[in-house]
């Protein structure tokens, strides 16, 4: 299994939204709410991969995206914006549908 710096995925999170993480899995990170999802690009280490939940409020979009992207700067990663995500749970199973 790979080392992933989760704690500089939470910074990056909580100094641009006020947000914490609520769950990571392997190279995937969730920020609260379901708000976000981060993905470690295992192709260039200072890479994170950005989704945004198709229910965020389409207005605070531009907004956040900058946000999260200066910070992700200041923080040595580049941020690469990929879509959107909808998450539904069957049971005990989390689904992730990726929307580009």
């Amino acid at each position: 299994m790979k080392f992933r710096p989760i704690e500089k995925v939470r910074t990056i999170i909580q100094d641009a939204t006020g947000l914490d993480i609520m769950y990571a899995y392997d190279d995937l990170v969730f920020a609260e709410y379901g708000t976000y999802l981060f993905q470690f690009d295992d192709k260039k280490d200072d890479n994170l991969i950005c989704f945004l939940n198709e229910e965020f409020d389409k207005q605070k979009y531009p907004e956040q995206l900058e946000k999260l992207e200066d910070t992700s700067k200041q923080h040595g990663y580049s941020l690469l914006f990929k879509g959107k995500f909808s998450m539904t749970q069957e049971n005990e199973e989390i689904k992730i549908k990726f929307i580009n």
